[in-house]
């Protein structure tokens, strides 16, 4: 179940200024990945019955709707809301599908981190397809 975007955003960067508040963002998400997966064997071990154990959605959670709303200078919770629902939505689904697959176990803690990190970074924006979540924001689309 995804949310419906009902959403009118005002455009707010450019391709470039986008591009470099993404890149820092990245690297703040990619850390909480990081200290909840590789820096947590046990909740690691819970995954793989599991998918994302409560205390790792709580975290990325927590994450992304705190990169998103600097995304949008703390403006427009409620798109910010709905971005982060999916984007959690999506990743649970994913990882039901690999446990479905008895595909889960192969990952390490470092490719679960890269597999997740990769999945948020796709629908956001990974700089090589569109349309994608940021084209909400920028000025020239």
């Amino acid at each position: 179940m995804t949310k419906k975007m009902i959403y009118s955003l005002p455009k707010l960067y450019n391709r470039e200024q986008l591009n470099i508040i993404l890149n820092v963002i990245y690297n703040d998400i990619k850390q909480v990945l990081i200290d909840c997966i590789v820096n947590n064997p046990v909740e690691f071990e819970f995954m793989k019955n599991f998918g994302l154990t409560p205390n790792q959605r709580i975290e990325i959670t927590s994450e992304l709707s705190k990169q998103l709303e600097k995304i949008t200078n703390n403006h427009f919770n409620g798109w910010c809301d709905t971005i982060n629902f999916n984007i959690i939505n999506s990743i649970s689904g994913a990882l039901s599908s690999l446990q479905k697959m008895n595909k889960i176990n192969n990952f390490t803690p470092d490719e679960m981190v890269e597999f997740i990190y990769n999945l948020i970074v796709y629908q956001i924006d990974d700089f090589e397809h569109s349309p994608c979540i940021s084209d909400d924001l920028l000025i020239d689309y």
